[in-house]
């Protein structure tokens, strides 16, 4: 049976968070204070702003429903799953 698109959307959102998820620690200094994008397992974008970022991601034509996107603070964690 095929997967759904929904379904395919979750599995490269998956993929994506897992990849800010395991670039945390190598990546904390050189992204303090930026929000990044991840897509497809690599790192995409970055911007001051959640706003630019999901600008930048817009005009490159990412596709938003399975980008993860993290604030780099090392005071708490947080991944978004943009709509």
């Amino acid at each position: 049976m095929s997967k759904t698109k929904a379904q395919r959307d979750f599995d490269l959102f998956t993929a994506s968070a897992r990849t800010i998820h395991s670039q945390r620690v190598s990546n904390a200094k050189k992204y303090q204070g930026k929000w990044v994008a991840a897509f497809e397992g690599k790192i995409i974008a970055t911007a001051s702003t959640s706003t630019a970022l999901v600008k930048e991601l817009r005009s490159a034509g990412v596709d938003l429903h399975c980008t993860a996107m993290r604030y780099v603070d090392s005071s708490r964690q947080l991944v978004t799953y943009h709509c």
